[in-house]
Formats: structure tokens, sequence, C-alpha cells
């Protein structure tokens, strides 16, 4: 396998490579830009300006709008006659239903909100997903920088023509004048229309002061209905002469090679290409709190959410400027909609509709953003009005998309369209209901499980915490990815915009009413004020404005199109002119080279995954532990329990390995068997096998290296042992090591979405085991001095560590307010009933806490698990890497990164020495006591870091070698790791000894064995944890017992078992026992029971109900008696 390292941006061209692209390029440009527009159809053209100046009769009055007409995709009416029917079809039937079955219909409300809402999040999570996951070259297109278009300055550039509607605009147009002065392209291929209003008197005298180029028009367009920024550029397109046409508004400052970038995109491209929207962002980001906001926002939608709209194969809602068209397009699409006060998104729409497609261009056009209040209410009202007239219009015939299979076009307009303007309605009375809630302390949860019934309350809930938290954090993303690190805290203040996003939203819904044609005006140049520019300070002379092309050039006048006729015009008769019809220019597919090391890794850790499955399968090794009962329990109690339910999830055991077997616990044989949980166990192990490949590679850039290294670990008896279990131990070490690889490439390459990957693998970290927490302690640190070893600034460091923090520690606080919530106590995990901490008491009352507050003997004790976890061989060359490797590197973003890798080995030597965890092994201690083991699995996490750290000294080695002596070494590595797995495997499994016969394996209770043999159904009362005892190992479901979870039921059971249940299991010698406490030998409550069984080694007793049928008696099952015949609990 040849070496080397997949670095962050793909290979650079050559010089030859660079001069045929740019030849390429050259000859497109010459061979299909059209000269002029005459060489465009003049049929066609004319009979387009004929039906776009023929008037509309609406209310008797004739109105242009300068486009086409059609009504039926036209906002000028809100709603159609089909619409209006079936909403007050609709309103008659709420109503009706409201009196009659008023609970049911506000559970059918609650639920049909509850599931827009979550269909959103998760297009949400899809769009996100696209950007952080997809390869820098996903849309493959061939990169265009200025050193390209610097060799292209000569060349043959298309006709283009710039629309500059302007309305009362008088305090910016020295700024636009000067910003479109600056664009890099031909002067005598450029046009520039200033389309102003007719009665807008103060805009055009502040032009005629502006020295203004032979390129620069201004246009007058005429006075009309309705007035908005639709209509006037639909009056320029009449005037238009380019090939390609962008819209800028009035405040805009474009980059300058944003044209000639247009124009080679359109060129990668063939006709189907229509549009290439610029990214939009703002100038005065800092002004105020509101324009911090506003930029956030901005930034959101045009640097995340389009680009994965445009990943997805979803409509683009373009935005309201730097949008490039062909011109032919456009006008074959019948232009802009004059009625819709948010005419790009429905073109957006529209283009999409008939086949056309829109890419976003890695160009930015910087905006002012609104600094007052009053403003952005205007703003944003008008935008949401134009989302709802947008939706309306184009669910006038909703059954056309199924009939036709337009699901993708169907989905875009539902959940990008409609849930969005919905959602700011809804939201407030969402978040009212959620602040009552807590407010008045759950006193009426009656009322909530009757509005949200229990599958809605959990994706309601799922919603609301994740999806708020979602939204926020994307701001923050985005922020950070447009490299405004200043402006990242300011974005956790996002909830007060999205309340001023909901005012707006009502205040649109009533235009939409009253006046839903109305174009709220948006005031620009309050980013002036304080600096008290003159409006002609960009002008040193004064010259006439270019001579108008008045409306009289273009015949208006015909006969008036009544709303219930046609338009002749039609919009979908493309005209094949030369720049329509061209070919694309053909692309070098840069793509990237097989890895033919991740393959043979992936194959390797399958074979080795379902090989040692199958091997502990057969041998009934998959269950030994205690704690893998209790894990499959707990994913199965979910759904199969006397009260299913997410709070089955309980308060101790953290819940995503829990939540993960939940696709397999559902199957009976799966769940006895254990495979439930080894699935998850075994997934977990490929992806982490794959993910050490990865970081092998980045830190050695060595593919021989890198296999080598995920070969340690996937060799590794402890872990193969593991990785068959239902234990938790390989769900963590998944997310530890893709949250290292994640860690390792950010402070590499400082790519902002490696750092969201690292923090997304740490919150799953964070919720599978306890340890994952430190792991979050330690990287947060590592972000922090990595960004100052970077010289990053103070507000980059700060920026960086609260992108982390924010995602990576989410799921700590999610556990601390789950056992609020649950369990009434912040810290139930800590010191609870469940704890590890009263687990740990009956070792601490024996006196078998050795390493307790004994620094040395802590240290012993971990040095000495992990050479019987890791070989003693290989260990002790890893020890010399990390040598090797810290004189070598120092403190560079490698030597963290390792770092990174080593954190969980910190968290057990202090774990075990402040007594929060316990590693029993027989050399620790009095005596030499084979059976003195205890959680002896905690070893395993010194693999990936130690075989990361022989991958650097075998690369570092193998380099010395040349010939026949390189392949030699690779042999002899080879060699030595599956040496070192034989000589574990053959002196003891310490993992597997540990479930065999030490303190960690459970015994076959008599109980299981007399239930396994007579049980005849009925409810069985236990407390579950302290009892250690698991219905599964008879075959009975989970959902006949009564437990500390069940609610309700356990409570009545206590006070009545008699009434409630046909079984009692308790262990009176067990103080944390409850069902013994309320049940004591001789209580009256035991009368109606039969003492059926008292196991004399544990104590435990089994009660049955005396009024019951008789019992049966079944043979006993062979694996009760041989599964765990070596346990001494037995």
């Amino acid at each position: 396998m040849a070496s080397g390292l997949l670095t962050k941006e793909s290979p650079k061209f050559s010089e030859l490579q660079f001069r045929n692209r740019v030849a390429r390029y050259r000859r497109w440009l010459e061979g299909n830009v059209s000269p002029s527009a005459t060489r465009s159809n003049s049929r066609e053209l004319a009979e387009y300006q004929r039906a776009a100046c023929r008037p509309i009769l609406i209310h008797g009055k004739e109105v242009t709008v300068f486009a086409p007409f059609h009504p039926e995709r036209a906002a000028l009416h809100t709603f159609s006659r089909a619409q209006l029917a079936i909403l007050g079809g609709l309103l008659l039937l709420w109503g009706g239903a409201l009196v009659w079955k008023g609970p049911t219909l506000l559970v059918v409300a609650s639920t049909l909100i509850t599931l827009l809402y979550v269909a959103h999040l998760l297009l949400q999570f899809a769009i996100v997903g696209t950007h952080l996951l997809a390869p820098a070259e996903a849309s493959g297109d061939e990169g265009i920088d200025e050193h390209l278009i610097s060799a292209l300055n000569n060349a043959d550039w298309p006709h283009y023509t710039i629309l500059c509607p302007l309305y009362r605009e008088a305090a910016v147009v020295g700024q636009m004048v000067s910003a479109l002065r600056a664009l890099d392209y031909p002067r005598d291929r450029l046009e520039i229309l200033l389309l102003t209003e007719e009665d807008d008197l103060e805009t055009r005298a502040a032009l005629k002061q502006l020295a203004l180029p032979a390129h620069f028009r201004v246009l007058v367009v005429p006075r009309g209905y309705p007035r908005t920024k639709a209509r006037a550029c639909n009056y320029g397109l009449l005037h238009a002469r380019g090939d390609y046409l962008v819209i800028y508004d009035a405040e805009d400052i474009p980059d300058p090679l944003q044209l000639k970038k247009a124009v080679l995109t359109f060129a990668q491209h063939d006709h189907s290409l229509a549009c290439v929207q610029a990214r939009l962002n703002c100038y005065n980001p800092s002004q105020n709190l509101l324009t911090r906001l506003f930029t956030a926002e901005y930034s959101l939608w045009f640097d995340l959410v389009l680009p994965g709209l445009q990943r997805l194969g979803l409509p683009l809602p373009l935005g309201g400027t730097s949008n490039h068209f062909r011109v032919s397009v456009l006008r074959a699409v019948g232009g802009w909609d004059a009625f819709n006060v948010t005419e790009d998104c429905d073109l957006g729409l529209r283009l999409f509709q008939h086949g056309f497609k829109t890419v976003i261009l890695d160009s930015t056009t910087y905006e002012e953003a609104n600094s007052r209040l009053s403003n952005w209410l205007r703003q944003r009202s008008r935008w949401i009005k134009g989302y709802m007239q947008t939706y309306l219009v184009y669910m006038r015939h909703p059954l056309v998309y199924w009939r036709e299979r337009r699901l993708r076009e169907l989905c875009s307009v539902q959940l990008v369209i409609g849930a969005s303007a919905a959602s700011l309605l809804v939201n407030p009375l969402v978040w009212a209901l959620s602040l009552f809630y807590v407010c008045t302390a759950g006193r009426y949860q009656a009322f909530y499980h009757l509005l949200f019934p229990g599958p809605i309350l959990y994706m309601g809930a799922f919603c609301l915490i994740f999806g708020n938290f979602f939204h926020l954090y994307l701001n923050l993303l985005a922020l950070l990815h447009r490299r405004y690190y200043a402006l990242v805290p300011w974005a956790l203040l996002m909830p007060c915009c999205w309340l001023l996003d909901s005012l707006a939203a009502y205040l649109a819904l009533a235009e939409l009413l009253i006046r839903p044609h109305y174009w709220q005006k948006t005031l620009h140049g309050f980013h002036l004020l304080k600096q008290q520019q003159p409006v002609n300070q960009f002008s040193a002379t004064v010259v006439p404005a270019t001579p108008q092309r008045g409306p009289s050039e273009i015949e208006i006048g015909l006969t008036p199109i009544r709303l219930g006729g046609h338009t002749p015009f039609k919009p979908l008769r493309l005209v094949l002119t030369p720049e329509t019809s061209i070919r694309p220019l053909p692309r070098i597919r840069r793509s990237r080279p097989h890895d033919l090391g991740a393959l043979v890794t992936f194959l390797c850790a399958c074979l080795s995954s379902i090989s040692a499955c199958l091997y502990f399968f057969l041998h009934q090794e998959i269950l030994l532990y205690g704690d893998a009962y209790a894990h499959l329990r707990i994913a199965r109690s979910v759904f199969d329990s006397a009260t299913p339910g997410l709070a089955q999830l309980g308060g101790v055991w953290l819940p995503l390995p829990h939540v993960l077997m939940l696709p397999f616990v559902w199957n009976d044989f799966l769940w006895h068997s254990g495979l439930a949980g080894s699935f998850v166990s075994m997934l977990c192990y490929i992806i982490a096998a794959l993910y050490l490949y990865r970081g092998g590679l980045r830190l050695t850039r060595d593919r021989w290296a890198a296999f080598l290294c995920s070969l340690v670990f996937m060799l590794n008896p402890n872990i193969l042992y593991l990785q068959s279990t239902p234990l938790t131990e390989l769900t963590l070490i998944c997310m530890m090591t893709v949250a290292g690889y994640y860690f390792l490439s950010w402070a590499q390459e400082n790519r902002p979405r490696y750092l969201v990957l690292a923090a997304a693998s740490t919150f799953l970290a964070t919720l599978s085991r306890y340890e994952g927490w430190s792991f979050f302690v330690c990287l947060l640190l590592l972000v922090s001095l990595t960004s100052l070893l970077k010289r990053r600034s103070f507000a980059e460091i700060c920026a960086n560590t609260l992108v982390f923090a924010l995602l990576g520690g989410f799921g700590i606080a999610l556990w601390l307010a789950w056992n609020r919530i649950i369990f009434g106590d912040t810290f139930f995990f800590l010191h609870g009933p469940f704890s590890s901490e009263m687990l740990l008491s009956s070792f601490a009352r024996a006196g078998r806490f050795y390493t307790y507050h004994n620094v040395s003997l802590s240290l012993l004790t971990y040095i000495l698990l992990s050479v019987k976890t890791f070989g003693p061989f290989l260990l002790f060359l890893s020890l010399l890497s990390f040598i090797f490797f810290l004189l070598s590197h120092r403190l560079r973003p490698e030597t963290l990164a390792l770092i990174a890798f080593m954190a969980p080995l910190g968290f057990y030597v202090l774990s075990i020495y402040s007594g929060q965890a316990l590693i029993l092994l027989p050399e620790i201690g009095p005596g030499h006591d084979p059976g003195r083991l205890y959680n002896d699995r905690h070893g395993a996490a010194v693999v990936v870091p130690a075989a990361l750290l022989l991958a650097t000294l075998m690369s570092s080695g193998l380099r010395l070698l040349r010939g026949r002596l390189h392949l030699l070494g690779r042999l002899a590595c080879a060699g030595a790791i599956c040496g070192q797995a034989c000589f574990i495997a053959a002196t003891g499994i310490v993992t597997l000894q540990d479930g065999l016969y030490g303190n960690s394996c459970t015994g076959t209770h008599p109980v299981s064995i007399y239930l396994a043999r007579h049980y005849n159904g009925g409810l069985i009362l236990e407390d579950v944890s302290p009892t250690n005892f698991d219905v599964s190992e008879a075959g009975i479901n989970f959902r006949s017992v009564i437990y500390d979870g069940s609610g309700r039921l356990w409570q009545q059971a206590l006070r009545n078992p008699a009434a409630s249940v046909d079984w009692i299991v308790l262990n009176p010698r067990l103080p944390g026992d409850r069902v013994a406490r309320a049940l004591p030998p001789g209580s009256p409550l035991l009368r109606q029971f039969t003492l059926v069984l008292i196991d004399s080694r544990s104590g435990m007793h089994l009660y049955h109900h005396r009024g019951r049928p008789p019992l049966p008696d079944r043979p006993i099952p062979p694996e009760l008696l041989t599964a765990h015949r070596l346990c001494p609990n037995d």
C-alpha cells in the first residue's frame, strides 16, 4: 500500500493542467457567447414583449406588470376559489368537532403540529449533515479563483445586464454606484440599468449628481399597480440587452469578480442551469445587537441552508439580490410575479418546476443589516408575507405533485416554505405551554398527557429541546464558518430574534388578508449616518445621465387580458439561441483516490467482529456480566414493561447504548440471547477500527502503518470479547475515537466542520459512559490550548471554545435535566439508590478498596491491568514511541491530539484513587486470589491510544528500511501484532475471566430455575437493582415485572400485593431491597402468599399467590445450568 495522506484540499493543478483549463475556458467563451443581442431570435423576443406589455383588467382598471400574466401562478388573489372552499369547510368541520369532540380535536391538532415540527427538524438535520459530512469537492465544480480569472482577463466575455431597482434610495446611491463601478468586467460588455419609480424624484436627483459612465442607464418605471420590486425588474427585463442578467439592491457591495465567476459557473453546466445565486452577508455586522443577529441569520441561510438544499436536490428559494440568470431562460419562464412580495422565492420554485437548476456561487455580496427595529419588522414581515403568498400559490393544485411524482418539490413547498412561515405563528403557543408547565412544576400533567399522547409527547419534547438547541447552534456554526468570530457569543441571544420573528409573522398574516400586494419599504443608509458622508462623495465631476429609453419604445396598449383568459405567450417555449444551446464545458474530475487501506480495514473488522461474536455466542459467553443483563433489561423495558416509555431508561446508566439497542431488542430471540446488545457493540467496533485507521493515517501519512494501527485494535482479544457483548465499553471507545480523529483533523487544518464533528462525537460520548465527561473536559481544554498555540486571536479562541463546549457538553446538561425532571434530583445518578457509590459500598465494608487514596497503588493497578489487556511487549513499545513522539513533535497539534486519546487513562487512575471506581486484580491486595477480579474491562481504554503510538513508531522505523528489508519489516510488525494477540488469548483474556468467575459475573439464581420450571403467568413484584435478578433468564417478558420504574403500579403493589401481583421476589439480607422493607417476614400483607423458595446462599425469597391455579412442572433448560457454572455467586 502506498503511503501518503489525503490532505484537506484536492491536489493542486500542475502548470500544464492550468494552462489547459484556461485554454478550454477561452475556447468556450469565444465559441458560445453571442456578441450582441441581435443574434437572438427577434421574432421570439418581440412576442415576449407584446405578451409582457399586455394590460390586465383588475376591477375594471387596466394594470400592466411588464411580464406575461398567468392567473394560476400569480399571487394576484391570495386564495383561489378551491382554497377558499376547502378553508371554509375545514373551519366548519373544526367548529363542529370542537363542540362535539373538543379533546379529540385538540389531540389531532397537537399531533399534526408536532409532526410538522419533526419533519422540519429532520430536514434541517439533513441539510446540515450534507454540509458537515460531504467532502469539499462534493459539488463537482472546478475551482474558480482569482488566478484563473486573471488568466482569462482578455477573453471574449458575454454581454451582461445589471438591474438595480431603486425607490427612495438617495442616501445610498453613491455607495451603490461606487460598488458597481468596481466590478471587474469589460465595460463594452456591461449594461447597468438603474430602475427608478416615476414619482421618485429624490433618487433621480441624487443620480444626476454622480458621474455615471456610459454603460449606466437610468430607466423610469411607469406608474402603476402593484408598486413592487418585481414589477420594476420586469420592466428592466424588457430593456435588457445582455445574455446574462443579475439583480443588485441599492445597498449592495458585490464581489468585484462576481460576474466573471458567474459566467464561468454557467460554463460548467448545460442550459438546464438557469440561475447562479451568490451568497449574501452584511458589511455592518457590529453596528448593534440587531445587526449582529441579522448577520447570523444571513450566514446561516446563505452559507449552510441554501447549499444544503442544493446538495439534496431541492428547489432553492432565491435571495432577493445577486441572482444571475440566463436572460433567455428568464424570459421563457415569464419573468417575475409582480404581485408576490418575495418574487425571488417564487421564481426559484418556478425554475425548478420547469426543470431548471440553481446553484450557489462561492462569491459574496455584502448588504446593509437592518439596525432599527421598526425597519427590521417591516422587512421581515414582508418576507414572511411573501412566503405565505408563495405557499398558497404553489398549493392551488396539491394533487398534481402526487400524480406527477414531484415529491421533492412538494417536500420543499411544505417544509421550506410552508413550515417556515407556519412555525413562526405556532412557536409562541408552544413556548407558552412549555413555560407554563415549568412554572407550575408539572401540576397539570394530566392536561398535558391528554393534549399530547405518549408518542406525540416524546416527539414534541424532542423537537422542543433538540430543535431549539439545534437552530441556535446552527447560527454559531454559520458565524464560525464565515469567520465572524467576534459575533459567535452574540448568537446565543438568537431566541430574542425568534420572538421578533413571530411578531413579524403575525403582522405578515394581517397584511396578507388586508393588503397582500403592499410592499413594505426597507429604508437603507443608517450605517452611513455616523460617517456623515455626502451623497456625491464618489464623484468629482457631474455629467448628464445617459438618455433614457422610455416606455414608448415598447408597444403598450394592446387588448387587455381579462382574468379569465390566457396570454398567447407560451412560457416554456425556450429560445435556443447560441448561448442557450451551448454545450457545457467538460469538467476536470478531481475525485479522491480510492483508499484500499480503508477497504481492507473495513473487511477485516467485519470478519473479525462476526467471527468473535459467533465464537462467544456458541460458547454461551455473551451474557456473563450482570451489567450485560441490566443493559438489555433497560432497553427492553422502554416498550416491554408494565409502564412502557422513555422514562424506563432510568437515571444511572447513560442512555445512548440502550437507545441504540432499541431496533434489535424488540425481538425475543435477540433479547434473550444478548445479541441485541452485541450488534450495537459490533457496529461500534467496526466504526472505531475505521476511524483508528484514519487517525493513524493522519498521524503518520503511511497507509501501511495506519492499517497496522487498526490491526492492533481489531485483533486484541479483550476488544474482541467486549464487542461481542451488550456492555457499553465499545460504544464509548467508538465515540471517543471518532471525536479524537476529528479533533486531530481540526488541529491540523482548522476547518470549522471538523471542530463541530468532534463536538458532536463528544456529545455522543458523554451520553455513553461517564468517562466521556472527563473526555469532554480534556478536549475542551485542548481546543483552547490548540488555538492559543496557533496564535489565533482572542475572539477566535473564544469562538472555537464556545462552539465546541455548547455541543460537546449538551449531553451532560441533558442528563442533569433528565435526572431533575424524572427523579427530582439533579445528581440522582451520583448518590441515588442505584448509583455507583451505593453499589461499591459493599466492597468498602469488606475492606477491598486497596487503592483508595493510594497514588502508587492506583497507578500500579491500572498499569498492570493495561499489561493484561494490551500485552507487555506492545505496551512497552507504545510507551517508548510516546517518548520519541514527545521529543520529536513537542507541543504540536498532533501531540495534543494524542493527549486527547489518552484522556480516559487519567480518568480511571483518578477514579480508583478517589474511590469513585474500583478495579480488582489478583496481584493487588493480600495474597493471590484468582477470583479477585472486578471492572477489568476498564483496561480496554488503553488499546486505542497505544495502537496510535505504535503506528508512529512503526512508521518511523519502516522509513529507515529499504527494499526487501522494508517488506520484511512490515511482515515482522504484522507478526508481532498477531503473536501478542495469541499470547494474550493463551495467558487469559482478563475481561472474559472477570465475567466467568470474577466479581462482575452473575450466577444463575435458583429463583430463575424455579420460575423456568413452574411459572404459569402473572405479575412479579421485585426491586430489580438490589436483587440483581433478571427474569429474562427464565424466559419471562419484562412486562410481567412490577418494579420501581412502574410508577403508580409499584406503589399499589407495595401497599396491597395480593390485589396486584402473583409472585414476589425479595431479599431480607439486602438493606436496599424496598420490597423486603415493605413486606418483612410475618407481614400481614404476605398472608395470601406461599413461600415456595429460599436461596440459602443469597437469601432470596420467592412467594406465590395462594389463590392461583396449580403450577406446572417443566424440564430445566440446560443453558441455565451451564452458562454461569464458574461464577462464585452460583
